[in-house]
């Protein structure tokens, strides 16, 4: 019975998996943007470090200064950041070996024979440095046009695209998106990269074909795209392609094969893509105490895990929640239950703050951690269980592996390619979300 049970979840798994390019947003370079099939916008940009050191009294500046800069934008729905913190201990190497290389070319040019000391130096830090990527996903939905302002700018749309031979999927269309958004998207963005420059962070917008290798890069592993590949977007000029109907060649190539060059393997609880195989973690309850983010990354980092922090921030938190029925729900069960009490007192909180004083918004934070695809699900299953520990320890935080879909939990964690992610979100002030 329990084997016959095994086998029937393993059918029903198999039946609803789906393809990594069904969770694909982006379907089109436009720019600075990447659009999305809804007519999403979005923007990366790469945050390399800041120009200070950050204690406590400057983060408190950081995170009053970001309410107050970005409180509008998240008052209502259709804007949306997406952090990602990668840190990979054995992804150095690609940085370090690129580092000597042009140490040895620059000694070769004055005549120094310096091979020996730049290799030594060079195997030195493999072992004492890590890489590290932070990339912010800047998103901005059609919601945030008057609905009948939208309804009227898609007739327009759909008139273009009737225009456009390739069906959805067969080529990159720059037509889809509604005329009034890309003023919006631009606002939005020149917000956070003002927010950022007047908190002294060194980041760095990447333009569509730079945003797309990086989706790439994070989706594949490190090795899937060489230092001088570059997507090809309708603005470039490439060869013709031998297609049915033959015109069809002439129009921009398709972005999904361009971004997608590994097929995952997906399992249960685990995917495998590239070199590498990941178990992923959802945040189920965030932290009961506010602690700094560092604890965090440092347990992990002290631990040698690789990990991918992954957190998701949306405007709107209450637009189509009724506070008032689950409060008064709420209100019924705490006379027996402690957990229901906390949810009430919650809720009318939240209440209390909602209006221009502080936005409410939408927060959900998922964590990766992988293994070599030929290190074996035990040694993967020891570092998620290890990953969790110490997640949970970052201020009372619970952490569930019960992700559901562990590829959409992948296509999650990487900023700019999908729209949602198995996390559950939980509604939270936006001081509260950028304080994490």
């Amino acid at each position: 019975m329990y084997r016959q049970f095994n086998e029937a979840i393993r059918l029903w798994w198999t039946l609803r998996r789906k393809p990594l390019e069904s969770f694909m947003a982006p379907v089109s370079i436009a720019g600075e943007a990447l659009l999305c099939s809804d007519g999403s916008l979005v923007s990366l940009i790469s945050v390399e470090g800041v120009r200070s050191i950050t204690g406590a009294k400057e983060l408190a500046e950081f995170v009053e200064l970001a309410r107050r800069r970005l409180n509008a934008s998240f008052l209502a729905k259709g804007h949306g950041l997406h952090a990602v913190l990668e840190r990979a201990p054995d992804a150095a190497s690609v940085w370090i070996d690129a580092a000597a290389g042009r140490q040895r070319r620059h000694a070769d040019a004055i005549g120094l024979d310096l091979g020996d000391v730049i290799g030594e130096r060079a195997e030195r830090l493999r072992g004492l440095l890590a890489g590290e990527t932070c990339v912010i996903a800047c998103w901005t939905r059609p919601e945030v046009i008057h609905a009948a302002e939208l309804a009227r700018e898609k007739k327009a749309v759909n008139r273009r695209l009737k225009a456009w031979l390739p069906k959805p999927g067969e080529s990159q269309c720059p037509f889809g998106v509604v005329d009034s958004l890309p003023a919006r998207h631009e606002a939005f963005v020149g917000a956070v990269r003002g927010l950022f420059a007047e908190a002294r962070l060194v980041a760095e917008p990447l333009d569509g074909h730079a945003a797309v290798r990086s989706m790439r890069l994070l989706l594949n592993g490190p090795d899937s795209a060489g230092p001088n590949w570059r997507p090809a977007g309708p603005e470039d000029e490439v060869w013709a392609r031998c297609t049915e109907p033959p015109e069809l060649g002439a129009f921009p190539p398709p972005l999904a094969p361009q971004l997608l060059v590994a097929e995952p393997e997906a399992g249960w609880n685990r995917v495998r893509i590239g070199d590498r195989l990941y178990g992923a973690l959802d945040m189920v309850l965030g932290p009961r105490q506010e602690r700094p983010f560092w604890e965090l990354l440092a347990g992990i980092a002290d631990a040698g895990l690789p990990f991918r922090f992954s957190m998701r921030i949306e405007g709107g938190g209450l637009q189509g929640f009724r506070p008032v029925l689950a409060e008064t729900a709420a209100s019924v069960f705490a006379v027996t239950s402690e957990d229901s009490r906390h949810v009430r007192d919650a809720l009318a909180g939240l209440r209390e703050i909602r209006g221009d004083e502080q936005a409410v918004v939408r927060l959900s934070v998922g964590l990766l951690t992988w293994v070599a695809a030929d290190g074996g699900e035990a040694e993967l299953a020891r570092r998620v269980s290890r990953l969790r520990q110490i997640a949970e320890g970052w201020g009372q935080a619970e952490f569930s592996p019960l992700v559901g879909d562990a590829l959409e939990a992948l296509a999650g964690s990487v900023p700019g390619f999908a729209y949602g992610t198995t996390a559950q979100a939980a509604l939270a002030p936006l001081s509260a979300a950028l304080g994490l």
